[in-house]
């Protein structure tokens, strides 16, 4: 099947102008599209944890402070159980800031790549509209072509029988 053109069809539309059987669309148009709740959603996410870390660094301060007041009442055996107490507690508190910073770090990115394929789809989407409706054009244009084409061919046969 041949455009009046001459050209042939683009491969992706069948014949009569059909959209491709659903099997051969791309997956991102087989997926729901994402949606402003679930961007504001992933966001709040990011927020909490960032919360979470804001709050682990403001216990810090504080946790020096109560050490520093127990090491001045601290004597001998009692200062070197208190050192090896605030290591131990140290290190469990630097896995824990270490853990909510990648927590944080994760939902972050993801409500920023959420809001990326939010645009992308919007873009995608409107892109596709814009398609469709340059596909309708043409179809219009190739039909008044090929009437004008009977008409000029009506026209000649009668300049041609006089």
């Amino acid at each position: 099947h041949r455009l009046a053109s001459g050209a042939a069809p683009p491969a992706h539309r069948l014949a009569g102008g059909a959209a491709p059987p659903a099997h051969r669309r791309t997956a991102s148009a087989a997926r729901a599209a994402l949606s402003d709740e679930e961007v504001v959603r992933l966001k709040q996410d990011g927020d909490a944890a960032e919360a979470a870390l804001r709050r682990l660094i403001e216990e810090r301060p504080r946790e020096e402070e109560v050490f520093k007041e127990q090491v001045k009442a601290a004597t001998g055996e009692q200062l070197d159980a208190l050192l090896a107490s605030h290591l131990q507690q140290s290190q469990a508190r630097q896995a824990e800031y270490d853990a909510a910073l990648a927590v944080r770090d994760g939902k972050v990115r993801k409500a920023a790549l959420a809001e990326q394929l939010l645009m992308a789809e919007r873009d995608s989407l409107a892109k596709r509209a814009r398609a469709a409706a340059t596909e309708e054009r043409l179809r219009d244009e190739l039909h008044e072509c090929e009437v004008a084409a009977r008409a000029e061919a009506d026209c000649r046969a009668r300049f041609l029988a006089a």
